[in-house]
């Protein structure tokens, strides 16, 4: 919900990079990064986040994971991030540009 909410406030941004050149891919994959650079402090606090609090609940002598099953959710979080961002703007990238920055209040 969240990414489909920056998608539709960064309309009207997207139509006005398009008219200067940059083609569709180019605005959703900025939108997706853009989208990104917030995530990646969360997701690198997550992991050691969520293993103190694992050994936190944990009785008796604790066992550690492997480094990939901590690896392997926070890459995966941050790849499911950008593709719900880069699909809506992708999608909203198909319209006209006119008819976008004409739908812009004044």
């Amino acid at each position: 919900m969240t990414t489909w909410t920056a998608v539709l406030d960064t309309r009207q941004p997207l139509a006005v990079a398009r008219t200067l050149g940059a083609t569709p891919g180019q605005t959703g994959m900025g939108l997706a990064v853009a989208q990104l650079l917030p995530a990646l402090p969360g997701t690198a606090a997550g992991i050691p986040g969520g293993l103190g609090l694992f050994l936190f609940a944990w009785r008796g002598q604790p066992q550690y994971p492997p480094g990939s099953w901590l690896l392997a959710p926070g890459l995966g979080i941050l790849l499911v991030i950008a593709l719900f961002t880069a699909i809506p703007a992708l999608a909203l990238a198909r319209r006209l540009v006119a008819r976008t920055l004409r739908s812009a209040p004044l």
